[in-house]
Order: structure tokens, then C-alpha cells, then sequence
């Protein structure tokens, strides 16, 4: 996938190490359950959380080609918060600056993470987990 803000291309891509670390998929199931069946104050509650999650969606995968820039220890979280709050910035740019949608912007992070083989049947355990403890 790629993704252009302020006229620099990112090439993002969930390397494993990176997916593994960040408990990427399990939180993702969250918050694809939170957004089912939720009535409207608990619907923009789920909005909120995924706006939120967004950052730390985008952040994962920018650390396979963009480490230099966006890196961050994935063993100990060494630097995450700084590269996350850089992200957040990013973010803020791409939404108020050239009319980018949060919401689209999660669902092709989201199918992008979802394409590569192993982590859709990950993710879909993920899912079941989710439901099962709902």
C-alpha cells in the first residue's frame, strides 16, 4: 500500500516482528467488535477508538520500510510514544491539510494488513477470540 502525505510517498507494509509485538491484530478485533451492533452513543465512542487507533495502525506499518524515520524499539517500546505522537502529527496533516479520510484511511490499513497470508488467519483467530469473550 501506498500513501502520500505532503508530497512524500510511504510504502506501507506489516512486516510479522512488527504485527507480533504491537498486538496489532488483536486490538484491530476489538475494535472491529466495538463497531458491531453498537447503538449511537456507543457507535461514535467505537469511532473515537478507532480514530485513535489509526496512528498506532499506521505507525506498525511504517516500521517495515520507514524505520529511519518512524522506528521505534519493538522489543522494549523504547521511542514509541515519540514515533506515535510523530504519527499523530502525520496524521493531522493528511486529515486538515489535504481532506484525507480517517475512516477510509483504517479500511485500506486495515485490508492491507489483512492481505498477507498468515496474518488474515491470525486475524481471523483474533476475531473469534473476540466474540467468544463478548
Amino acid at each position: 500500500m501506498k500513501l502520500t502525505i505532503n508530497n512524500k510517498e510511504y510504502n506501507i507494509k506489516f512486516g510479522y516482528k512488527a504485527c507480533v509485538k504491537s498486538k496489532i491484530l488483536s486490538r484491530l478485533a476489538k475494535i472491529g467488535q466495538a463497531t458491531e451492533g453498537a447503538d449511537n452513543a456507543e457507535s461514535l465512542s467505537a469511532i473515537e477508538d478507532m480514530m485513535a487507533f489509526v496512528p498506532d495502525l499506521l505507525l506498525v506499518g511504517l516500521q517495515k520500510n520507514h524505520s529511519d524515520e518512524f522506528g521505534y524499539d519493538l522489543d522494549t517500546s523504547n521511542g514509541y510514544d515519540d514515533m506515535r505522537d510523530k504519527v499523530f502529527d502525520l496524521m493531522s496533516t493528511y486529515i486538515d491539510d489535504e481532506d484525507g479520510d480517517c475512516v477510509e484511511l483504517f479500511q485500506n490499513l486495515q485490508d492491507e494488513l489483512l492481505q498477507n497470508g498468515f496474518l488474515k488467519q491470525m486475524f481471523s483467530q483474533e476475531v473469534q477470540k473476540a466474540q467468544k469473550s463478548k
